[in-house]
């Protein structure tokens, strides 16, 4: 990742691939322009992009709420005083909730 920096966002499957990804890679069909507040994001899904991480988390709660859970940030980082990385999980992810018997 040599002096690589791409001004979108994109999700990974886990944490391990929380990385921008190399300079070779085809997001083209992935790669999601401002959407109006209104719309309705159908599904969040592994290399989609986004053009910031303002429009991230906002599509990220829509979707959340949209589905009946919330997120949360588990993990940042900046590089050069600019959000290069962050963690989302659902807000009950890890939460051990028993069953009564």
């Amino acid at each position: 990742m040599d002096n690589y920096h791409d001004d979108n966002v994109y999700i990974y499957e886990n944490e391990a691939e929380n990385r921008m990804p190399s300079p070779n890679n085809n997001v083209e069909n992935d790669f999601y322009e401002d959407e109006p507040e209104d719309s309705l994001l159908k599904e969040i899904y592994s290399g989609q992009t986004f053009t910031s991480f303002e429009i991230l988390e906002q599509s990220l709660k829509r979707y959340a709420s949209q589905k009946g859970f919330e997120i949360r940030v588990v993990r940042s980082e900046k590089e050069d005083n600019v959000w290069a990385r962050k963690t989302y999980k659902c807000h009950y992810g890890g939460k051990y909730i028993p069953k009564k018997k």
